[in-house]
Formats: structure tokens, sequence, C-alpha cells
């Protein structure tokens, strides 16, 4: 299980039409993760939030050296850090265990490749949503 937070429309499509490598819904910044089963308590859907943008600082290979990913690195903003602070909040509260085998790196995944991507991306990427999926 994850909280996901999504792109707006026009970033989104931005990214896809640069990568066009998944799916328009799949581009999202992991901001927690956990092995367990989501509970019903968690399950909430697609929240709408007030948008918010965050500085894009670059391309990174990130990941296996056999099966790396290519990312688009994030700053890790003060929103993103009070939405990640939220998240443990609500897993502590649910008694869920998340991930800290790395530490929070905000990111979104382009695709998985060991050659680099060659594009410039945006100045900044707004978030408009989340939601905790399985």
């Amino acid at each position: 299980m994850y909280l996901a937070l999504y792109p707006d429309a026009a970033h989104t499509a931005a990214i896809h039409n640069a990568i066009a490598s998944h799916t328009l819904d799949t581009y999202h910044l992991t901001v927690i993760h956990s092995s367990s089963v989501l509970p019903a308590s968690l399950a909430r859907g697609v929240v709408s939030l007030r948008p918010f943008d965050v500085p894009v600082l670059g391309i990174e290979r990130m990941g296996s050296p056999l099966n790396p990913v290519q990312a688009l690195r994030l700053a890790a903003t003060p929103e993103l850090r009070e939405i990640r602070a939220q998240a443990e909040a609500s897993m502590r509260a649910a008694g869920i265990m998340w991930s800290k085998q790395w530490p929070f790196s905000p990111h979104i995944t382009l695709l998985r490749s060991r050659r680099p991507i060659v594009w410039q991306p945006m100045k900044f990427i707004t978030f408009n949503r989340m939601e905790w999926r399985q």
C-alpha cells in the first residue's frame, strides 16, 4: 500500500507527451509505502488538494544497476514534508509499519531504462490530488 500524490492534468500530459511510457494515471509521487494491506480506514479514494508547486531538480537514474529507473527528482518542500508526516501519523494510528529501507526522496518514476532520458523537464510540478492505493 502507498500514498500517491498526483500531478495536475497539464503536468501529467506534459510528462506523458515527453516520455509516453505509461498510461496517464500512473505518474505519481509515492509519499509513503508499506507491504501491509490497505485498511478500510485509509481507503477514501482520490482526495482533492489545494494545488501546490514542487520544484523539479532534474532527471536521475535510481534503483538497481541491473534494472534501473529514470525518475524526475523533486525538491522536498515543506508541503511534501508535512504530507509525509501526516501519512506517518495515519499509518501509526492504524498500527501499520512503513518501509524505512530508503529515506523519503521525492520523485516521479518515468520509466525503466538504463539509457538516460533526453528531455528538458519543466521547472516545477503542480500536485492537486492524493490517494491511498494498494
